[in-house]
């Protein structure tokens, strides 16, 4: 059973060097490394789960439909907990957290196009952070603030208090009390950041989707395009739901879902697309536990820059 303080160790475990930089958050700095910890360590319950596969009970098969997508969803998993360099117009760039401040349009407007912090206060729902495209920036709202950094842990009690419902193979009520929170929201940009353009967003065919159901619904079509893989939010679900031990979730084969191209064939290992080079997370596949997968060394080995 996790308990908060087992989640600060972890964290200490894994970041013992940043790979990262915190700009313009003045005071706010340590709040926003924690949370950037936290999304990091969120990444280590569901490294060890993938290994199952569509065989997983917390969501895999609902959310990326098939085995053979396994590498690539370790690939990014195992990105977003070592928070590599990203290849931005062929030049690796540290990922940089910046906090949107009403003094930041000067120096980032003109490279951007707009100003971070009017696009953070502006409109009827405003994001709490957002991936700034065709870059390593990750905009820090004031808005971020608002959220909590996790999920609640209450020792000793059961982790699924905030599990989804499913009724009729879809998921029921609102996916707020699972996945509202600065870590899973930072995974969400996270995604974003090292998929680059090729993960779905506002403006792409299929566009982004962020409802629950709607990503179960999303196909696993054959290669070079997977919009179940290159939705960020199918990630942030399937995170969540391993990490709150959640074992309820629609059989995307079923109705109303249904997956023409794969079909019942979903445990079948298909190609990537040819742009994906992946590799292994070590030499003899992923550890069996926790201790064995924060102890590897060599991380630059095991990550495909992107």
């Amino acid at each position: 059973m996790k308990t908060a303080a087992g989640v600060v160790l972890l964290a200490i475990s894994v970041v013992s060097v940043l790979s990262y930089t915190v700009e313009n958050c003045a005071t706010a700095k340590p709040d926003v490394e924690y949370a950037i910890t936290l999304a990091q360590t969120a990444m280590i319950r569901p490294l060890l789960d993938v290994q199952r596969g569509t065989l997983s009970i917390h969501g895999f098969k609902a959310m990326y439909k098939s085995n053979a997508f396994l590498l690539f969803v370790k690939k990014l998993m195992t990105k977003i907990l070592h928070l590599p360099q990203v290849q931005i117009a062929g030049q690796l760039q540290d990922p940089n957290f910046t906090c949107a401040t009403r003094d930041i349009g000067e120096k980032y407007a003109e490279h951007l196009g707009y100003d971070a912090y009017t696009r953070c206060t502006q409109g009827t729902n405003p994001p709490t952070s957002f991936h700034a495209a065709n870059t390593a920036i990750v905009f820090i709202c004031p808005s971020f603030s608002q959220l909590r950094p996790q999920p609640p842990f209450t020792p000793g009690a059961p982790m699924d208090v905030y599990c989804p419902i499913v009724r009729n193979n879809v998921f029921v009520g609102q996916s707020s009390p699972l996945i509202r929170y600065q870590s899973y929201d930072l995974v969400h940009q996270l995604v974003h950041l090292y998929l680059q353009d090729t993960a779905l967003a506002a403006d792409t065919t299929p566009p982004e989707v962020f409802d629950w159901n709607e990503c179960v619904k999303l196909m696993a079509v054959p290669p070079p395009w997977s919009p179940s893989c290159r939705n960020p939010f199918n990630l942030v679900y399937y995170t969540a739901l391993v990490n709150q031990e959640c074992t309820e979730a629609p059989d995307p084969f079923s109705p109303p879902f249904s997956q023409p191209f794969l079909g019942q064939g979903q445990d079948n290992v298909t190609s990537l697309p040819s742009n994906e080079t992946l590799m292994p997370l070590s030499a003899s596949g992923l550890a069996n536990n926790v201790t064995s997968l924060l102890a590897t060394t060599n991380l630059t080995n095991l990550l495909v820059a992107s």
